[in-house]
């Protein structure tokens, strides 16, 4: 097999025509352990809230983890950005978007959100301001041509 047939097999884990698991197939592990802990779920649960309570520290990660959540799309609320109006408003947002993630009010994936929120926003404006100096001078040409046009004529 040469360096050519290599490349178009990689990243094919499975032979031609098998398109692997199929969508919505369960973890046969997964599937294993629903079936054991049927019936028996409210009182793992209430053991390990137990647990927690005795200050076992797995059970307590493991209740924090279940209350709180997972904190990916969290609405937030309690962040005050200025608003951006230009592109000029971004470097402002972005330097409260820095303060907000190095004092611990956003984890730092959101602030990378928020900073490419911030970057889209400030293209925008850019593109905005960019084509209208465009056709301001497009505005201006015209006029110069058409008093160019009256002076030759």
């Amino acid at each position: 097999m040469d360096s050519r047939e290599k490349r178009k097999r990689r990243g094919r884990p499975f032979e031609k025509g098998n398109p692997g698991r199929p969508r919505g197939a369960r973890n046969k592990a997964t599937v294993a352990l629903e079936q054991l802990l049927e019936g028996q779920a409210e009182a793992v649960i209430a053991k390990v809230v137990e647990k927690a309570l005795e200050g076992d520290r797995m059970a307590m990660r493991l209740v924090f983890d279940r209350l709180m959540g997972s904190r990916h799309e969290r609405p937030l609320t309690d962040l005050d950005l200025p608003p951006i109006r230009s592109a000029a408003d971004g470097a402002p947002v972005a330097a409260a978007i820095l303060a907000a993630a190095s004092s611990g009010k956003i984890t730092p994936g959101e602030g990378v959100a928020l900073m490419q929120m911030v970057d889209s926003a400030v293209r925008a404006f850019s593109a905005s301001e960019l084509d209208r100096r465009v056709s301001e001078l497009d505005r201006r040409v015209s006029v110069i041509d058409a008093d160019s046009g009256k002076e030759h004529g």
